[in-house]
């Protein structure tokens, strides 16, 4: 994880007028632009983006952003008071862009299969 000198105000701004307002630090990103075809690597048309940070009193936000045939909007925030409970939501949602965010903020995911 990211060192203390990372720490920093952040003020996101959601498309409906919100705006988020924390101290903390960005973990990593992640997005699904860009995807593979039978003619190679192609941007996509509809795509989402991911940003996952730490405030200060250890509670994780896990901020979307999507865009729909280049209109971008800045649409919605998760706020977990924990990284199990950050983790549980990756499970459930069970996107690859979820996973991969996860691994760009270099938090470890185990899925036990019984």
């Amino acid at each position: 994880m990211a060192a203390n000198n990372d720490i920093k105000d952040f003020e996101l701004k959601l498309d409906d007028g919100r705006v988020l307002r924390f101290v903390g630090k960005l973990l990593g990103e992640a997005d699904d632009l860009w995807d593979v075809g039978v003619k190679g690597k192609y941007k996509k048309t509809f795509w989402n983006k991911y940003s996952l940070y730490k405030t200060i009193n250890d509670n994780f936000i896990l901020y979307h952003a999507s865009c729909i045939k280049e209109e971008y909007k800045e649409e919605e925030y998760q706020d977990f008071p924990d990284l199990q409970k950050l983790i549980d939501y990756v499970k459930k949602q069970n996107k690859r862009v979820l996973y991969m965010l996860l691994k760009n903020a270099d938090i470890p995911l185990v899925i036990d299969i019984d």
